[in-house]
């Protein structure tokens, strides 16, 4: 027969194996919320210490950008317009890790961002056009798209309706991930650009789930018409 002692110690290993799996990252280890740059020439990042931000830029020669991010809504967007040089970032970092399996479990997932959005251009010159351009990255891999070009020339591009990155994650172990939206038009440029995009994790098995390092679970429960009714 087992001692008390022993079935006590029993009983306290399977508690900590049992906290084990809803252990997530502590506050103090998340990243900034987020990075956004908006200038017309020159200019440097700023972070933003809040979970959601939205700004409109306007300069003297009538160029335009609006900024902005949820992060409780995991969505970013970017718009702009203008008739010369102007640039426009936003980057959201998250960390995320995995409960339902024990520490140092790998599982397969798949990192997804969501898109609506379109750039288009209509110049004489060599030099014009725009980028824009969104990522998915970590720090191994990534995945992006440009809707834009340069060059003399009329076009509109749509962006596509997803980008996805698989990814190995280790439960404990939080992977680091950046979602980036970026706008770009040289001088001689007219052209304008808007684009949404929510981001997500899929691909788990039944009985995992995603967090992020703040706890949340990084899932958009809306339908995606209404994200976009909401933006526009």
């Amino acid at each position: 027969m087992r001692t008390f002692a022993a079935l006590f110690a029993a009983l306290l290993a399977a508690l900590c194996a049992a906290l084990s799996f809803v252990s997530t990252t502590s506050a103090d280890e998340c990243p900034p919320p987020a990075f956004v740059t908006a200038y017309r020439d020159e200019g440097e990042p700023f972070t933003v210490n809040g979970n959601s931000f939205d700004t409109t830029f306007v300069t003297t020669y009538g160029q335009h950008e609006n900024i902005s991010f949820d992060r409780n809504a995991r969505r970013i967007a970017l718009s702009g317009g203008s008739g010369g040089r102007l640039t426009g970032e936003v980057r959201v970092v998250e960390r995320f890790d995995v409960i339902g399996v024990p520490p140092g479990t790998p599982m397969n997932a798949l990192l997804t961002l969501d898109l609506d959005g379109f750039a288009e251009s209509a110049c004489g010159g060599s030099g014009c056009g725009i980028r824009f351009q969104w990522w998915i990255a970590t720090a191994t891999d990534s995945i992006g798209v440009n809707a834009g070009a340069f060059g003399p020339g009329t076009f509109h591009f749509a962006l596509p309706s997803k980008l996805t990155l698989p990814v190995a994650i280790i439960a404990g172990i939080p992977l680091e991930v950046s979602f980036r939206a970026h706008l770009f038009t040289p001088s001689g440029s007219a052209a304008s650009a808007q684009g949404v995009g929510i981001y997500g994790i899929s691909g788990l098995p039944p009985g995992v789930h995603a967090v992020t390092c703040d706890g949340a679970t990084p899932v958009r429960r809306s339908t995606w018409g209404g994200v976009k009714a909401v933006y526009r």
